[in-house]
């Protein structure tokens, strides 16, 4: 048997109430407010500790809500996606980045294996792809 660590709670209290720099301290207070009151906001991790410590670099609350309001406003866009299998002759000709912005597309491409359905050696190795564009 393990002797157990730091002293036992006195009777009438719970096992929280013996924790008061551990985990459920942390989850006692409101998301971002340290034990020492800092604003360092943070949804879900490590930071801050038990505490309230952050990094100095850190993003501060201010920081995310700036970062929300400005994905915001960046406008929406509706992407179609295709997939598509390509031979590696092809590939190099659709992932080069100029010829991708001229056609204005994005690709994901995975390289199949050589010895798989629609794939074979050097130039005929299959490539699966989706294609992301504006309608």
């Amino acid at each position: 048997k393990l002797p157990l660590q730091g002293p036992a709670p006195s009777a009438g209290t719970s096992v929280a109430d013996g924790v008061s720099d551990g985990l459920m301290d942390r989850f006692a207070r409101p998301a971002g407010v340290g034990r020492t009151g800092s604003r360092n906001v943070i949804e879900h991790g490590l930071y801050p500790t038990a505490d309230g410590w952050c990094p100095p670099a850190w993003p501060t609350r201010e920081d995310l809500l700036r970062s929300q309001e400005e994905e915001r406003s960046v406008p929406k866009r509706t992407l179609v996606k295709r997939t598509v299998l390509i031979t590696g002759a092809q590939a190099e000709r659709y992932m080069d980045s100029a010829f991708m912005q001229d056609g204005r597309y994005s690709l994901l491409a995975f390289p199949l294996r050589e010895d798989t359905h629609f794939s074979s050696y050097d130039d005929d190795r299959g490539f699966l792809c989706w294609v992301y564009y504006e309608p």
